[in-house]
């Protein structure tokens, strides 16, 4: 720690430099839709992501010659660091705005001490080495805590040397009200909740570290911010092992842009196991195919015991915070509120949220249609449940028959009905589509002269994209569309964007859109009225008029049950849980994109 005093205190030459990096633009997601099994040989049913043109989008990396507290010598600086930096200072000064006249003490009730919190493996201890080398940069003294045994002091007289704790509880107040404390170790010690230091502690570490730290919590009264989840840039630019190696008029220029098969390996590895940095950049190798398919199998395969533990517990093991421990996290996601003051837990991607279904649809169907009731019935579960319902909503409608919808809004005089029929089999594969243009190819006419006559009331499903306004569709009529919209939320909006894709594909015979909110039965009085959704000139500005309008489909607990009893509509007998294999054959195919 000494040499990174020596090199950085005081010290004002620009550490922080950009780089650019093409991020590719990807036209769709290698999700699978319902029905699609997992199983390795059903590899070639998914898509890889097209991926489009690139945009420059410009980045920050520090970059210093001693080591960082993290390991390393330089770093990706996210945006959020800069915001959370603000947040911290403004935080440790205004709590000496309201002091208590007689002891000049901030005011009971006051935040102290901060801690910086969010999904594991997103980069909360880098957050610290970064703060620690600005603060150097600035002369302002620093602490950074290892465990009690082992604190680093930085100040204008003590550079970098290794203190014990006890040390520090004997500084003088003045001295201790210049310190920031930066920790992502437990703070188990009674001396550290004292309210009379003076110091600002600032603790980057899991919540399951800060339970084990709840005294200095409590008497400290430390507020939390919730880092963001990391978005598709930043995985690409975290990427390269060679940030550094150019510079191109004083800017530090992407040295080693990723190939396509890179591209395709972190974005399937960005949308299918989740926005999370170590898992895309550290855990799953992509320097070789097979390191990679290795690595992943063994990633997958830890996916599974997870899977297991979460239908065995009901869903309890990602209630609250025990998302962050060892045995939730990788299929469950933290994600911050939009002031970053509070999180909800979520299942990670839909990839993993199909998988949970079929998994527990094979072990008992029965025992999966409790676990959905359990979980529906849990505010912080009901993004778990949503799937649940979604898989026996798509049964329920794939099997086809004669559905009555209510007209939206529901006034005091009986509503319009809307009657239609979806066209069903035992026996037939449901109907796919991957992009507008698959699904126009499969319905429109010769010479695109209206829709097909033999597709009308077939129901089709999204595959190997995630479209944001459907869950699936029918042709009722040559001039008549059906979206469906399979929701738990107590409401629900509809955006243009998915919607005006179709259209702009489809034959302009297409003249209504009729959408269909399917609800649970015990939901039905939170859609009364109309829902936010899209204006006919937002889908199609130009060309023959549209009527949109708004219907609720009523989902009974008794409808339920009898998909359950019948079983889902398309079933894998031979499907194994990702990355199990039964012969060795088997290890020549993989579950994911982008693996050979």
């Amino acid at each position: 720690m000494e040499d990174l005093y020596h090199e950085l205190w005081g010290n004002q030459s620009p550490r922080i430099t950009d780089f650019t990096v093409p991020v590719p633009e990807v036209q769709y997601s290698p999700l699978p839709g319902f029905g699609i099994g997992l199983h390795p040989d059903e590899v070639n049913q998914f898509l890889p992501p097209k991926v489009l043109a690139s945009t420059e989008h410009v980045f920050n990396v520090l970059r210093v010659n001693s080591i960082l507290p993290c390991g390393r010598n330089r770093l990706l600086v996210r945006k959020q660091f800069e915001i959370i930096e603000s947040h911290l200072q403004h935080a440790a000064s205004t709590k000496w705005n309201n002091t208590d006249p007689s002891t000049g003490d901030p005011q009971c009730g006051t935040n102290l001490d901060y801690k910086v919190s969010g999904q594991p493996g997103i980069g909360k201890s880098y957050f610290l080495s970064y703060l620690l080398a600005r603060r150097l940069q600035m002369c302002q003294p620093t602490v950074y805590r290892r465990s009690d045994d082992q604190c680093f002091l930085f100040d204008e007289g003590t550079a970098g040397q290794e203190v014990s704790a006890s040390i520090l509880f004997q500084l003088t107040e003045d001295k201790k009200r210049e310190i920031w404390i930066l920790t992502d170790s437990i703070m188990c010690n009674p001396s550290w909740l004292l309210w009379d230091h003076s110091w600002f502690v600032v603790m980057g570490s899991l919540p399951a570290k800060v339970n084990q730290s709840t005294r200095w919590e409590k008497g400290r009264n430390s507020a939390v911010y919730y880092v963001d989840n990391w978005k598709w840039g930043e995985i690409l630019a975290g990427f390269s092992p060679s940030w550094l190696t150019k510079r191109v008029e004083n800017r530090i220029a992407y040295a080693r842009h990723p190939t396509p098969n890179e591209v395709v390996k972190l974005y399937t590895m960005f949308v299918c196991l989740g926005p999370v940095a170590r898992t895309c950049l550290e855990i799953i190798a992509t320097d070789s195919q097979s390191n990679y398919n290795d690595s992943l199998r063994v990633y997958l395969g830890q996916i599974d015991r997870e899977i297991y533990h979460f239908i065995s517990s009901g869903g309890l093991s990602i209630m609250d915070d025990s998302v962050n421990q060892e045995s939730s996290h990788k299929i469950s996601l933290m994600v911050p509120s939009a002031d970053s003051r509070t999180c909800t837990t979520q299942i990670t991607t839909r990839w993993i949220a199909h998988k949970i279904f079929e998994v527990a649809h094979q072990q008992s169907q029965r025992d999966c249609f409790q676990l959905y009731k359990y979980l529906s019935s849990q505010p912080q579960l009901r993004s778990a449940a949503s799937w649940f319902f979604e898989g026996y909503a798509h049964d329920w409608l794939g099997h086809g028959g004669y559905f009555s919808a209510d007209k939206l809004p529901i006034l005091d005089k009986p509503s319009s009905i809307l009657e239609f029929r979806i066209v069903g089999s035992q026996s037939a594969p449901l109907n796919y589509f991957t992009t507008p243009a698959d699904l126009a190819k499969q319905v429109c006419g010769e010479g695109h002269h209206g829709i097909k006559v033999g597709v009308i009331g077939k129901y089709f499903l999204p595959r190997s994209c995630n479209n944001e306004s459907l869950d699936g569709l029918a042709f009722s009529h040559s001039d008549t569309l059906i979206l469906f919209q399979m929701t738990l939320a107590k409401s629900h909006s509809i955006k243009p964007a998915g919607v005006k894709d179709l259209l702009d594909l489809l034959p302009n015979t297409i003249s209504n859109i009729q959408l269909v909110f399917v609800v649970p039965h015990e939901r039905i009085g939170s859609y009364t009225s109309l829902q936010t959704v899209l204006s006919p000139d937002s889908v199609r500005p130009q060309g023959p008029p549209v009527t949109i309008e708004q219907f609720r489909l009523s989902f009974t607990e008794d409808m339920m049950k009898a998909t359950v009893v019948n079983g889902p509509f398309v079933s894998h007998p031979k499907a194994q849980f990702i990355g199990g294999c039964t012969s060795d054959d088997d290890t020549k195919h993989s579950p994911l994109p982008g693996i050979n």
